[in-house]
């Protein structure tokens, strides 16, 4: 990525998505990048069989529902200061989130989404694996912030989690402009993986980096001891990659980057 010029984040009116919302405003001030707010909700008479909401007599109801959800998203977001940042172009999505989001997803750089939280009825139409359908199927980097706290610092200190793979690849490629503006960034890599080719690549772009070396774990600690190496290195950013079958659609969902989405504590940038 050349440069970071344009920002999409996920919208669904509840309490974490207006701290995310936040969050991707400080971004796109950051990198002078344009900012496109989507909410993209998947409306009820979809979600609920329509001939059992016609028969039930809760078509009607439904859709009023969804129109009301809408408005009082759209409120939050009119409400939310922007802090001196972009206040962003209000997008509206009428069909399946996940479907709506890759597409509009296609037109930008990088995506902010939410980590899946305890389901509420304001967040109903989005499903427990909106953020995984929508990396795989976009084909577009996101960050990916957790449910609990918004992070006040926006990649000041970066941890690379390195793979020698293609998706390590692309989400470093993905990081380039943050780590530019970084003030620390290290990549750790674990076992006997070389890491010169990255560290050229990082030089080349202007990224100083320090490089450290760990012991091979047992891949079903990985992900957990990602997260404790960040924490100990007052990380703010993690920029990981695939761990695991890259071309199976549960590669997000189990080992490591499954650990990552269900137990982040820091925002991921992660890509496939």
């Amino acid at each position: 990525m050349v440069g970071l010029k344009s920002v999409l984040v996920h919208f669904d009116g509840t309490t974490q998505s207006i701290a995310r919302l936040q969050w991707a405003r400080r971004l796109a001030r950051q990198h002078a990048a344009q900012l496109s707010v989507l909410y993209a909700v998947t409306p009820a008479n979809l979600r609920f069989a329509a001939s059992y909401a016609m028969e039930a007599g809760f078509g009607p109801s439904l859709a009023e529902f969804d129109e009301e959800l809408r408005a009082q998203a759209r409120q939050r977001f009119e409400d939310a200061p922007d802090e001196g940042g972009p206040r962003g172009r209000w997008l509206e999505s009428q069909g399946i989130a996940e479907y709506s989001t890759v597409h509009v997803a296609w037109g930008h750089d990088l995506m902010v989404l939410g980590q899946s939280s305890p389901p509420t009825p304001e967040a109903g139409g989005v499903g427990r694996d909106f953020v995984p359908n929508v990396v795989i199927d976009s084909g577009r980097p996101a960050i990916v912030v957790p449910y609990i706290g918004t992070p006040p610092a926006m990649g000041q200190r970066v941890m690379i989690a390195w793979k020698p793979s293609r998706e390590s690849a692309r989400a470093v490629s993905a990081a380039v402009p943050v780590l530019q503006q970084a003030q620390d960034v290290t990549v750790v890599h674990y076992g006997d993986e070389a890491t010169q080719g990255l560290m050229d690549y990082l030089s080349a772009h202007g990224v100083r980096a320090t490089v450290r070396r760990e012991p091979l774990p047992k891949e079903d600690v990985m992900g957990d001891l990602l997260l404790s190496q960040a924490a100990d290195g007052s990380a703010d950013l993690l920029v990981a990659g695939c761990f695991g079958h890259s071309r199976a659609r549960e590669w997000i969902w189990g080992g490591v980057t499954r650990t990552l989405l269900r137990s982040m504590t820091l925002p991921v940038l992660m890509a496939h």
